[in-house]
């Protein structure tokens, strides 16, 4: 799981966008999110958890309308439930969140292509507060941020596509919605075997494939598509867990492998979920 990443690492990471051009989005209709996700997925640590501000969060507006609101600069604002796909324009792209009343919103930003995407985060008034660039090219970034009296934050996505390609941006209100469980066991492998998971994955829908092993076991895991394996996964030791993302290039049965460093045997919990970003 990702750690928690607290403001004042914000140092740590890139150097701000310096890019003023306004990117324009690839769909000028921005839709809401299908209601159809599962409620019942636990998250722990998926997301960068940030805590912008230590005053406790206003009480929600009941005449605050979550739907997207118009902006004169083109740049669209988005509420929970919501998501856009966006251009990057001279390698850069804009959205505002409306996070009024709010007192913790998630921001899946999931990039259309190979690149390697960074997050800056700004306050109403574009004053700078951290920037996020946790994972690889081709992986979305997962942002938890903790709000309280801002009305809207603005983020500044950076990246260095091939031409024509762009972001992906949803926002959640509820962890659990940012996740559909595909496939979730407990269970064991003998020494000598190997245990072969089979799961149904979609083309083009971003997965987290995520092997834990018990306190006395390294195990490796493998992913193979209709045709061959994809990859194979030993990053982790002895208890430690692999996980990664994953977008099938297919829509088909995918088989996942897993089996012991050396053939060992023992016993593991493995879960696979998809990103609830529908295009």
């Amino acid at each position: 799981m990702i750690g928690l990443i607290w403001i004042g690492l914000a140092c740590a990471l890139p150097t701000a966008v310096t890019s003023t051009a306004t990117p324009q989005p690839m769909n000028s209709a921005v839709t809401p999110l299908p209601d159809n996700r599962s409620t019942s997925l636990e998250i722990t640590a998926d997301f960068a958890a940030v805590d912008l501000w230590e005053s406790p969060p206003p009480p929600p507006d009941e005449n605050e309308s979550e739907a997207v609101q118009t902006q004169t600069a083109g740049i669209p604002i988005l509420g929970p439930g919501f998501q856009t796909e966006l251009l990057l324009n001279n390698q850069t792209a804009s959205v505002s969140i409306n996070a009024a009343g709010r007192a913790s919103l998630y921001v899946v930003i999931s990039p259309l292509g190979s690149f390697d995407p960074a997050v800056q985060v700004a306050d109403q008034a574009n004053n700078f507060l951290f920037e996020q660039d946790d994972r690889g090219a081709g992986e979305p970034e997962l942002l938890s941020i903790t709000t309280a009296d801002r009305p809207r934050l603005n983020l500044t996505i950076q990246g260095n596509p091939n031409d024509g390609a762009g972001v992906r941006v949803a926002v959640f209100a509820d962890a659990n919605e940012v996740f559909r469980d595909l496939l979730a066991v407990n269970d064991s492998v003998d020494q000598g075997d190997v245990n072969r998971h089979r799961v149904n994955l979609t083309a083009g829908e971003v997965v987290l494939i995520r092997l834990v092993p018990d306190n006395e076991t390294d195990l490796i895991v493998e992913l193979y598509d209709s045709n061959d394996i994809v990859f194979s996964s030993d990053e982790g030791f002895t208890a430690e867990a692999e996980e990664f993302f994953y977008t099938p290039q297919e829509t088909a049965e995918h088989v996942i492998a897993v089996y012991g460093f050396q053939f060992q045997g023992g016993s593991y919990g493995l879960s696979v979920r998809e990103l609830a970003i529908d295009k």
